[in-house]
């Protein structure tokens, strides 16, 4: 069912009040439960309980004899509408039988991941716990899976040492010993941890001059190179929100200052901070005049709705695609030159026409440009209320 809905109002009085209260009434949508527990499968796809004590068994005997380190594949189904973050932890009786992780799943996704088993020793039983958060910042509870290893009995368990002489999986073990050194300007310190390969690093002279030149030096632990040529990508400072994506501005290795991507924002950007679906009440495509969003009214609209608990993300109505609209409840204009008059070829006017995505006109004089090229109304002025 499509929705569309124009005020005309002025910059000022009692008139934008009730046209604003009555926006913020038409504009009330339920909130979606952002954060849920999510579900695992074995292999065979049936879900293991973690709450009820469920079991995770592996038969060891069915799997071919040159195998003794098996990689066993589970899925994980997330049905919530943020990223989820999740760790699988197996208690000390398991060490080494089975290695757990902590995994990233996104946004209403399914994602296999993998947990290497050893098969070729004894048997062994005991509990993995599950636990993890959103990106919302919300928990989901902790639980535990009961797991049953059916080993061959053939050799005791193998693994590696866990320190950079033995570092991973067996049988992948590897010395990380002559692995510190320069990169890229920077001086990297290898050390095994949880039985992974990972590093800390620093810029320091050496490293930065064998990378730059005489000329580099390390400044805020960049190394930087005073005849780079490249230029300067972004110059605020703390974090931004850019196509409803939150980013830093970070001075890099060849001396320039390059956009970074800080979060992906699942549920949008707002204030220099993601925002989650429980933290708003909508989304909102506002459509400006142009990229500075501060014809007539815009600001004044935009920061209302901000402040009301919309999440409001704002450019110029010639920027916007299609997709792009697709991801929002409702879109807004109230520039009658140019914001609000989408061509019938435009991605406004596709979302509101065949998405069926809401659209709010709110004139800033005497005019309804927007209802007159969606075919609502055969005059943009004449049908219009003058008190």
């Amino acid at each position: 069912m499509l929705s569309f809905l124009f005020f005309i109002f002025k910059k000022n009085g009692e008139k934008m009040k009730k046209t604003l209260a009555v926006l913020a009434f038409l504009l009330l949508v339920q909130s979606v439960l952002a954060c849920t527990t999510p579900i695992l499968r074995n292999e065979f796809n049936v879900p293991i309980n973690y709450y009820g004590g469920g079991y995770f068994i592996v038969n060891g005997t069915k799997y071919p004899s040159e195998i003794k380190m098996l990689d066993y594949n589970l899925t994980v189904q997330n049905n919530g509408s943020t990223k989820l973050t999740f760790t699988l932890t197996p208690v000390s009786s398991l060490s080494n039988y089975i290695y757990g992780g902590t995994y990233e799943i996104g946004a209403l996704q399914t994602k296999n991941i993998t947990l290497p088993v050893y098969i070729d020793g004894s048997s062994k039983e005991g509990q993995i716990y599950v636990s993890g958060y959103c990106s919302d910042s919300f928990s989901i509870p902790d639980g535990y899976m009961n797991v049953k290893i059916y080993g061959r009995g053939n050799t005791p368990v193998q693994y590696c040492g866990n320190n950079d002489l033995s570092c991973g999986v067996y049988p992948n073990c590897q010395d990380i010993r002559n692995m510190d050194g320069c990169y890229e300007g920077f001086y990297r310190d290898y050390y095994c941890a949880s039985n992974s390969v990972q590093y800390s690093q620093s810029c320091i002279s050496t490293c930065c001059i064998q990378h730059a030149g005489s000329d580099g030096y390390c400044s805020n632990n960049n190394c930087i190179d005073p005849t780079s040529t490249c230029t300067n990508e972004c110059s605020f400072t703390g974090d931004s929100c850019i196509n409803g994506k939150l980013y830093f501005c970070q001075q890099q290795a060849d001396g320039c200052k390059d956009l970074v991507l800080k979060q992906a924002c699942e549920a949008g950007c707002s204030g220099g901070k993601c925002v989650s679906n429980s933290d708003i009440i909508g989304k909102i495509a506002f459509l400006c005049g142009d990229s500075a969003c501060q014809d007539g009214i815009e600001p004044q609209i935009i920061s209302w709705l901000r402040s009301k608990g919309w999440y409001v993300e704002s450019k110029s109505y010639d920027q916007w695609t299609t997709s792009q609209l697709s991801l929002f409840d409702s879109i807004v204009c109230s520039d009658e030159t140019l914001a609000c008059k989408p061509s019938s070829n435009s991605p406004a006017y596709i979302a509101h026409k065949t998405l069926s995505k809401s659209f709010i006109e709110i004139a800033d004089y005497r005019s309804a440009q927007a209802a007159f090229k969606f075919n609502y109304i055969s005059n943009p002025y004449s049908t219009l209320a003058t008190s």
